[in-house]
């Protein structure tokens, strides 16, 4: 009788922190100083806490729409981090 066994799925590796840009950086440090995970500034957001994540990480572009709601949760003005782009 033969097993049936799931394939294992494998994660991409981490990406190193120092290919961060230097928005996703700052995003992060803002939402740690305002005491916010990942997943509760998802949840403030309105998008899932993967989303958080890969902007922070820069695989995903910081959304246009949620620039000034993300700001504000994060106790920064916008101009502040558009600069950073």
């Amino acid at each position: 009788m033969a097993s049936s066994v799931s394939p294992v799925r494998r994660r991409r590796p981490a990406r190193p922190v120092f290919l961060r840009s230097a928005l996703g950086r700052r995003l992060a440090e803002l939402r740690l100083s305002q005491g916010y995970t990942q997943r509760g500034l998802a949840a403030a957001l309105g998008v899932q806490g993967a989303f958080v994540a890969r902007v922070e990480i820069g695989s995903k572009p910081w959304p246009t729409a949620r620039r000034g709601a993300w700001a504000k949760l994060l106790g920064v003005d916008q101009a502040e981090l558009e600069s950073l782009r």
